[in-house]
Order: structure tokens, then C-alpha cells, then sequence
């Protein structure tokens, strides 16, 4: 704190306090060191004896250990700033997360039989979903159709999961309100999915940066989605539990398709890089994880072209844009206005001056966006 004076020692202690029955299950995933040299940071929990807590807190000594108080001690911590390029604070400091969420599967299934209690009917959904994928028979196309209307008119709200409510609101109240925060918002899309007779399920994104399955909790979570499942019939098998009871599980035989209600469909690319889908209860499907683009090889701009220049200073010419892996998102760039701002913006690297008149698109895939103008 040299701010203050030169060698000044803050210390601070402050404390929390929410209504009964606020939220269902408590949890943090705290930072313990700061941009200025920490002394001493003290985590402690203490808790009824019959809750169980599970904890994650590598490289600290352990002060207590007892089921009701747990404690964490860490000393001597040097500044830790924020630098450009650098990993997040989870991946490269020490951390204390904590959790009495039960473990991973019991958390993972408590979320899903949230989003799939909100996914409600109602006339209003069932009336937007059948105007929206009218004259579309496509699944992909449909639920696209479903997504972009949605992201077009609905209010998304984001706020840190502290804040958050512990319980989703009916799909039916959060598309009459127009709006919604993210675990809502992806209730909603399944909600109009379903209304469309599209075989879609919940979905949770996490990033294995972030993630930790010793002390689940919401603020881990990186995307609610909508899965789609498309290609296969599927087939239903009996699972038996842990109490003996044996449980319906669909096979669903191939990696289903991710939607997210606002950006839609999740693919391979820069934002969702390292994240990957957690298991859904009862459903049976391949391990899916979206790989960064690390090869430099993969992620490219090329503007090739011939450029004629008349003797009054004035050029015109034709000019090939190919944009590849980083550079080119395949949802974001499906609207015709995105596709102009995105090859107006590279001419402009190129050619400060130079007016955009007419393109043409070539390529648009996963990974791939090449066009000529």
C-alpha cells in the first residue's frame, strides 16, 4: 500500500450477511494474493456439524481441520499484478475454493434439474416458436431461427453469481418480462425449442481453467447452453445408481450440437477456448471439448489482389480476403452487416483511404471465412 506511506500494512476483516434460505448451498472461490505484497491472508469456514464441505487449496498449509471450522493460512504472498498475455488469477495464484454443494455430480445434477423445471409451456412460447420456424424443417436451421429472433428482442443481465436469486425463473415469466440472466435465458431457448419439437436438452459449460469438481458452484460455470441432438434416434439403456435403483439413460451416439442463447451456436474458436461440456444425468454422449487454436499455422489474414492507381492519385481494384482459425468466428460473422463491417475493417489495415463498394462471400465454415470485394 505505498500509496499510503512506504511500508504501510492494511488489514481488513468484513463479513456478509444474507437471509435465510438466500441461496442453497454455501461457496466461494476466493484470490488470495494482490497486485501489493500480501502478510498474512486467512480464509475461514465455519459451519453446522452435520454439513459437509469440500475444498480445494493447493500449495497452504491447513490451520484447522475439523468438519465445523476449517481454516486456510497463507503468508508472505508477493505482488502479483495484472499483466497483459498472462493466465487468470485461478491458473497462476494461490486460491481457496470452497463448497457445500455436495460433490460435482450432486451439484451438476441439482443445475440440471433447475434448467429443466424452468423450461416451461406456455401459449406464448408455443406462438413464438411456430411463428419463428415457420417454412423450416432443417433442425439446425430451425433452432438457428429460434436462437436469433431470441437474441434480437430479448434483454440479457449479468451480474456476479453472488447476487444471483438460487432459483431459475419459469421460462414462461422470463420471456413475458423480456428479460433475463444467463442460466434463464438458456431455460428460455430450451423452453422454445421444445415448443418447436426439437429434441434439446440442458447443457453446462465450464472452463478447466476455472473449473473444479472438489468445490462446485455456479460462479464456475462458463456458458448455460441448449444441446441439440440431431442425426440419431438414440437409444434408451438402464443405468443403475449408487442406492441400486436402475434409471433410464439416453444414448445420444454422437456429440450433440451447443447453442448459447445469446451468441449462438458454439463451435471452435478464440472466446470458447478451453471450455468443455460437462456430463448430463442420464445421457450418454461422447466427451466434448473445444481445443484453442494453437497452431500458427491455423489462424491467419490474407488480402491478395491487384490494385491499379490513375494518374490523379485515385485506385480501384478486386481483392480476395481469406480469414482463417482466430480470425474467423463462424457465428458472428453469418449477417451480411457483420460480414461488411469485418472485410471493411481489414481494408482498412491495407488501405486507409479505401471505400468498401460490393463483396461477395466465397467461404463461410467453422474456421474459415473467405470472400471477395
Amino acid at each position: 500500500m505505498s500509496g499510503v506511506e512506504p511500508g504501510c500494512v492494511t488489514e481488513m476483516e468484513y463479513r456478509i450477511t444474507t437471509k435465510p434460505g438466500v441461496r442453497s448451498y454455501l461457496a466461494a472461490d476466493v484470490r488470495i494474493d494482490h497486485r501489493y505484497p500480501v502478510k498474512q491472508h486467512m480464509v475461514e469456514v465455519s459451519l453446522p456439524l452435520e454439513v459437509k464441505l469440500t475444498s480445494f487449496a493447493p500449495r497452504i498449509r491447513d490451520t484447522n481441520t475439523p468438519t465445523s471450522h476449517k481454516a486456510w493460512t497463507f503468508d508472505d504472498l508477493a505482488g502479483a499484478g495484472n499483466e497483459p498475455q498472462t493466465p487468470s488469477w485461478r491458473a497462476r495464484g494461490a486460491r481457496v475454493a470452497f463448497s457445500t454443494a455436495g460433490l460435482a455430480s450432486e451439484w451438476l445434477e441439482h443445475r440440471h434439474a433447475q434448467l429443466e423445471a424452468a423450461a416451461d409451456e406456455s401459449d406464448l412460447i408455443r406462438e413464438l416458436a411456430t411463428e419463428w420456424t415457420k417454412d423450416l424443417n432443417d433442425p439446425s436451421a430451425r433452432l438457428r431461427a429460434l436462437q436469433k429472433n431470441f437474441a434480437q428482442r430479448f434483454n440479457f443481465v449479468e451480474f456476479p453469481v453472488a447476487w444471483r436469486p438460487a432459483t431459475i425463473r419459469p421460462a414462461s415469466e422470463v420471456i413475458e418480462c423480456n428479460y433475463g440472466l444467463p442460466a434463464e435465458a438458456a431455460a428460455a431457448l430450451l423452453a422454445l425449442a421444445r415448443a418447436a419439437d426439437l429434441p434439446a436438452l440442458s447443457g453446462v459449460l465450464v472452463d478447466d481453467e476455472v473449473w473444479n469438481k472438489d468445490a462446485p458452484q455456479d460462479g464456475m460455470v462458463a456458458a448455460y447452453v441448449v444441446l441439440l441432438v440431431t442425426g440419431q434416434t438414440g437409444e434408451v439403456r438402464m443405468r443403475r445408481t449408487a442406492s441400486g435403483d436402475h434409471v433410464p439413460t439416453f444414448d445420444t451416439g454422437r456429440a450433440p450440437e451447443i447453442w448459447h442463447a445469446h451468441d449462438g451456436r458454439i463451435l471452435r474458436d478464440g472466446h470458447w477456448a478451453g471450455c468443455r461440456l460437462l456430463p448430463v444425468p442420464d445421457v450418454l454422449m461422447p466427451r466434448i471439448v473445444l481445443p484453442a487454436w494453437t497452431d500458427p499455422d491455423e489462424s491467419r489474414c490474407e488480402i491478395r489482389g491487384k490494385i491499379t492507381l490513375d494518374d490523379e492519385g485515385g485506385f480501384a481494384g478486386d481483392l480476395t480476403f481469406r480469414t482463417t482459425g482466430l480470425f474467423a468466428s463462424l457465428e458472428s460473422l453469418r449477417a451480411e452487416d457483420a460480414q461488411q463491417k469485418r472485410l471493411s475493417a481489414l481494408l482498412k489495415h491495407l488501405l486507409p483511404a479505401a471505400k468498401l463498394e460490393g463483396f461477395s462471400v466465397t467461404t463461410l465454415a467453422d474456421g474459415t471465412f473467405e470472400a471477395t470485394a
